[in-house]
């Protein structure tokens, strides 16, 4: 199921308000606007595939409130780029690989920043709360998805995400009881999001490799001077995602890599261009490491890709 694209703000401006009744994007239009979405539901349960290339604000205003809508709590799976939201009094930011709940039908503002990518998930509040009680005071307190539960809650949203053309009718309740079951313990309100001084600083770490993943010197030196901590320590706080520093660091610009490729919106950029964009500067190894993660070389991936869109 191929992603629609949208080259025209105006028109981008009345999905998101289709899509996410209440919400308005502001006013004021970015220059070049490209955007890209697709969307799917599992029973009572929203799935929405959202690209932009440039920054955009969002909000849902007092006034915003709708009828007809029914109240649900919107989780953002942040694949790309950057999401500052707002609410409740509460502020806070997601890189790449975090998972952040909203209260859907609550005043809200979001930012997003050039080429954000993310799956937003929305899940009705009511069935939410019958299971776990009240999860919004559990709004903007964004949860890593680089370990322990977020890690598992992230996988398993985007493998249904993935393979949702596969799902059968009988299956859907069953896997909607397992997202709301992983969503009830990730953000149950009696738990503390990453708390802990070590928990904190491997959030801490995993969000600066997310955001200087595009630099081509980024490792253990620099990482533990930008954030004062010692290079043993960084080594320490790794030790939770089961990979060393430098092989976290690959994958991670790999799988930016396979994204990009694939991407209908940067079509236009070479291959060598995107793998500079994340970080390689020697296409060689680029070359080498991508097939040995992906099985096939860059390239076959891209053409691959291309042909399933023409396909469908």
């Amino acid at each position: 199921m191929p992603m629609e694209v949208c080259k025209d703000f105006s028109a981008w401006r009345e999905l998101s308000a289709r899509l996410f009744p209440g919400t308005r994007i502001a006013e004021a239009a970015p220059e070049d606007f490209h955007g890209a979405w697709s969307a799917w539901s599992m029973g009572e349960i929203g799935f929405h595939e959202f690209f932009v290339s440039a920054p955009i604000a969002i909000g849902r205003h007092a006034d915003g409130r709708t009828t007809d809508a029914p109240p649900v709590l919107t989780l953002f799976l942040v694949q790309s780029g950057m999401l500052r939201h707002r609410q409740f009094g509460r502020e806070a930011a997601s890189s790449t690989r975090a998972l952040s709940l909203v209260d859907g039908c609550s005043p809200y503002a979001a930012w997003q920043s050039a080429n954000f990518h993310s799956l937003v998930v929305n899940v009705p509040t009511g069935i939410l709360q019958s299971r776990h009680g009240d999860l919004r005071p559990a709004c903007v307190t964004p949860r890593s998805a680089h370990f322990g539960g977020g890690s598992v809650l992230w996988n398993f949203l985007i493998n249904i995400w993935q393979r949702r053309d596969e799902i059968a009718p009988g299956e859907v309740p069953a896997l909607s009881a397992a997202l709301l079951d992983l969503m009830g313990v990730l953000f149950h309100p009696g738990e503390a999001a990453d708390s802990g001084a070590l928990a904190r600083n491997r959030t801490r770490l995993l969000d600066h490799i997310s955001a200087h993943l595009p630099d081509p010197q980024l490792g253990v030196a620099s990482i533990a001077a930008a954030l004062g901590l010692s290079t043993r320590h960084v080594h320490t706080l790794m030790e939770a995602t089961g990979k060393t520093l430098s092989r976290y660091i690959l994958e991670q610009r790999l799988e930016q890599c396979m994204k990009a490729l694939g991407n209908p919106l940067l079509a236009h950029l070479t291959i060598t261009e995107i793998a500079l964009q994340w970080g390689f500067n020697d296409m060689s190894h680029f070359s080498r490491v991508f097939r040995g993660r992906y099985g096939e070389s860059p390239r076959t991936r891209r053409q691959r890709l291309a042909g399933q869109e023409q396909g469908d």
